[in-house]
């Protein structure tokens, strides 16, 4: 057996150990998908054909980034949209140059290094008017900017949308937003100092859908933990706060300094 000099190191040991065969490796393969239940073979079938496609027809993945932009920026607010995203048109961009505007208080350096890590949710909370929203909303930019599938709803919005003539197909709606890959979640815990059962019901189950599937969120909230906690439940911020970065936004109220002394 051939062996290895000392500067070549650890990392080229692998070298040394023997290739599996191919028809090993197949063998493997196949245990690993009969092991997987009937709708998660389903989801892969579907997944492996939808990439092969793909890498047949590249122009497939930037209709679908574009698709997805445009997507964002529709559910974006009118007051909070930035207005150098063109809905029509999908230019990526790095994650830096949306969240240029945010300004030291709003962490955008911290914000970008969550982009590129493997937590789960982002938390900004603070008092009113810190820029918790536009901090959100940045990060909402920056991720679909790079082709993510994002979508934004306020807590107040999404439980409109569930009320009695509101959505026509209240299944499909709660599914669309369990089921984006990064949700950006904006006033969690909004005017709810003790919440009903249906806002507790709609808004953990909104949120235990999406840790189960071990998606992103971004949650603005003026709440601390135990106020939320009281609110919500133990359980849900407790998963919540599993693999969380949590950033406090600080200051005085902006939209009170930008508004006449009256």
């Amino acid at each position: 057996m051939t062996t290895t000099e000392p500067a070549r190191g650890l990392a080229n040991a692998a070298e040394l150990l023997p290739k599996p065969s191919l028809r090993a490796l197949f063998a493997q393969h196949r245990a690993e998908i009969a092991a997987l239940s009937e709708d998660d073979r389903v989801a892969y079938e579907e997944l492996l054909a939808e990439q092969t496609r793909a890498e047949a027809h590249p122009e497939l993945l930037a209709g679908r980034a574009a698709q997805r932009w445009a997507m964002w920026c529709r559910s974006v607010p009118a007051r909070y949209a930035d207005d150098r995203a063109n809905p029509e048109k999908f230019v990526r961009q790095p994650p830096t140059w949306w969240l240029s505007r945010l300004d030291r208080r709003q962490h955008p350096d911290r914000i970008a290094a969550w982009l590129g890590s493997d937590s789960r949710t982002l938390v900004l909370f603070g008092s009113t008017g810190t820029g918790k929203t536009h901090a959100a909303i940045a990060t909402g930019y920056a991720a679909a900017g790079m082709g993510v599938h994002a979508r934004f709803t306020s807590q107040l919005d999404y439980l409109l949308a569930l009320r009695p003539g509101g959505t026509d197909d209240p299944g499909a709606f709660r599914d669309r937003y369990a089921g984006t890959s990064l949700l950006v979640l904006d006033d969690l815990g909004a005017e709810t100092e003790e919440a009903s059962q249906f806002v507790r019901q709609e808004m953990c189950a909104l949120l235990d859908a999406r840790l189960r599937e071990d998606r992103r969120q971004v949650i603005t909230t003026n709440l601390m933990p135990a106020q939320l906690a009281d609110a919500f439940g133990d359980r849900i911020v407790s998963r919540l706060r599993d693999r969380a970065v949590v950033l406090e936004l600080q200051g005085a109220d902006r939209r009170n300094l930008a508004r006449d002394p009256w």
